[in-house]
């Protein structure tokens, strides 16, 4: 196991990395999000902030080290908006792609592509399956925003908890998960609690229906859209729901092990034995 100051790539020397894979190190986290608006009251890398310290949660448990955050991906309904800066999506495909050839190259086998960030599930998730049919290799791509469906599958009771929040208070879950990771990375200092909600201007009744059969693009019309000022934000709530999803991620990462034993043809080893058994 690595010392928990060393997890992240960037703190290591290069003999720090050498030394981490000829111990047997073979797993890195890179933490995904779009730097763009997120409402008057979020700062604008809220989504990789989140996608760090979910990252920072997580790579303890799976011996990981931690990528720096890639902060410019394809942002979607944002790109008007004063600080969001949107990459094409197939920039941002072949960007990734070629990050994790390189560390494929360099010996790591277990790479997990992580972030909230809604349109990522798109982009990654196609840069994981271009990865494996090119390379063989078993990259995965995480997605840890609660609209995901594999999340709602496995934390139905807490994912619940939140849509009641968000029902009655909007904003709710993006905030609260903001002011969680900002704990959790010692900065606290960049929440704002001193914004005015902004007055709630909807989205087109027209593409609210095409939404809900099928996917379009548009963009955000108002910055109330995304994300509103929430009353009672949760930093507890918050908090529960990153620690959750670190542990999925964690057994996303055992499962992904296991799986490259499989597709390398060799019998499991006698510790991913014992981690299937006790799962």
């Amino acid at each position: 196991m690595i010392e928990s100051r060393q997890h992240r790539l960037d703190y290591m020397t290069w003999a720090d990395a050498r030394d981490f894979l000829a111990a047997g190190g073979d797993t890195a986290i890179l933490p995904v999000g779009s730097t763009e608006m997120h409402g008057p009251h979020l700062p604008l890398g809220t989504d990789y902030l989140i996608a760090l310290a979910v990252a920072t949660l997580a790579a303890p448990a799976s011996d990981a080290v931690i990528l720096p955050p890639l902060p410019y991906t394809w942002a979607g309904a944002t790109r008007h908006f004063a600080g969001t800066i949107s990459l094409p999506a197939d920039l941002v495909l072949q960007f990734v792609k070629a990050i994790c050839q390189r560390l494929l190259d360099q010996g790591f086998r277990q790479i997990a592509l992580v972030s909230q960030h809604n349109p990522d599930a798109m982009t990654l998730g196609l840069t994981a399956w271009q990865l494996f049919e090119e390379t063989r290799a078993p990259v995965v791509a995480f997605n840890h925003y609660p609209t995901d469906p594999h999340l709602r599958a496995m934390l139905p009771e807490l994912i619940g908890e939140l849509d009641q929040h968000e029902a009655t208070d909007p904003g709710f879950t993006e905030t609260s998960f903001l002011l969680a990771a900002l704990e959790i990375l010692n900065v606290e200092h960049l929440a704002r609690s001193d914004v005015t909600a902004l007055p709630n201007v909807p989205r087109p009744a027209a593409l609210q229906r095409i939404r809900q059969r099928g996917t379009v693009g548009y963009f955000f019309t108002d910055a109330s859209q995304h994300i509103p000022v929430p009353r009672y934000p949760s930093v507890t709530l918050g908090r529960r729901y990153l620690q959750a999803t670190a542990e999925q991620l964690t057994l996303l990462l055992r499962d992904v092990r296991g799986y490259r034993a499989l597709l390398e043809g060799r019998p499991p080893t006698a510790a991913e034995r014992w981690q299937s058994a006790v799962a």
